[in-house]
């Protein structure tokens, strides 16, 4: 059986950790849902974006509804494990509680963007980042 990977707006990249829990049959897509984006009010720029980015990868974009999307594909590669990068968006998560009977959803959460330290607590973002910028650029 094939695993299914959806790699959403919030983790466009090929070196995402969720590739390390997979074996060598996947299927990784994208899902370019216009009804999704209206819903979580996207501008122009940032669906030109998601969409550069999306394009750069070698993975396929798929254009319908998140849950239609991900239900042909399961019928179609027989899969009955979808892995997922995390992500606090609920609009995601709502739409795959729906296929939760269908298929076992599993969350992979990410790395950290930047090491997390517990002796940085600023109130104002840009005080934080004067701090650790030079972290974050290595």
């Amino acid at each position: 059986m094939t695993t299914l990977i959806w790699l959403h707006e919030d983790a466009l990249r090929e070196h995402h950790p969720i590739f390390d829990h997979v074996d060598n049959d996947y299927k990784v897509f994208f899902i370019w849902d216009n009804n999704y984006f209206k819903q979580v009010d996207y501008g122009y720029n940032r669906l030109q974006f998601i969409y550069e980015a999306m394009s750069d990868l070698p993975f396929d974009i798929y254009s319908g509804t998140i849950t239609d999307v991900i239900t042909t594909l399961a019928d179609t590669f027989q899969s009955t494990t979808i892995l997922v990068p995390e992500t606090p968006n609920q609009t995601i998560k709502e739409k795959l509680s729906v296929l939760n009977k269908k298929l076992t959803i599993t969350y992979i959460p990410d790395d950290d963007f930047i090491p997390k330290s517990s002796h940085i607590v600023e109130k104002r973002f840009f005080r934080f980042w004067d701090k650790i910028k030079k972290k974050a650029f290595l």
